[in-house]
């Protein structure tokens, strides 16, 4: 639902600043591409391969600045914002640019190069997750929201 109301939105701007949004969407990206936000989703999703980050990063980005950047600063903040039953994996949003685009201009959004960032923070494992983000863990560890989900219901779109 939120793809599709930012989709709306995008589609009365012009081709170029749809085109600089995506490039702003995408620096917020990389912006998040950090091992300590990978061990929070990792923790908040039972689990979070390299595609799963970055669906990840793309739902933080749609919570707004100041969850991002509190996030961006303290993971352990997404305490604060995510219930078990919140699906933080939303592939959607990755590409509204491009279904806006589309909508617009009636062809593909022409392709950009962009290089995939250094990832940045200290390597970790599931071993030292409980003590890295202890309320996280707490919330999340034993993976309940993910069995809840999987039994029916979730509050994302």
């Amino acid at each position: 639902m939120q793809a599709d109301l930012l989709v709306n939105e995008l589609i009365h701007l012009s081709t170029d600043e749809i085109l600089r949004f995506n490039e702003i969407f995408q620096e917020y990206m990389d912006r998040a591409y950090n091992r300590d936000l990978w061990a929070a989703a990792y923790i908040i999703n039972c689990g979070c391969s390299s595609d799963g980050f970055m669906d990840f990063r793309a739902w933080l980005i749609g919570q707004g600045r100041i969850i991002f950047e509190n996030a961006l600063s303290d993971p352990e903040s997404l305490i604060d914002v995510v219930t078990p039953q919140t699906v933080t994996l939303v592939q959607k949003l990755m590409n509204v640019a491009k279904h806006a685009y589309v909508v617009k201009k009636g062809v593909a959004m022409p392709s950009t190069s962009h290089s995939i960032p250094d990832l940045i923070g200290d390597k970790w494992d599931e071993s030292i997750l409980s003590q890295k983000y202890p309320r996280l863990h707490d919330r999340f560890g034993d993976c309940e929201g993910w069995r809840q989900f999987f039994e029916g219901g979730s509050e994302a779109d």
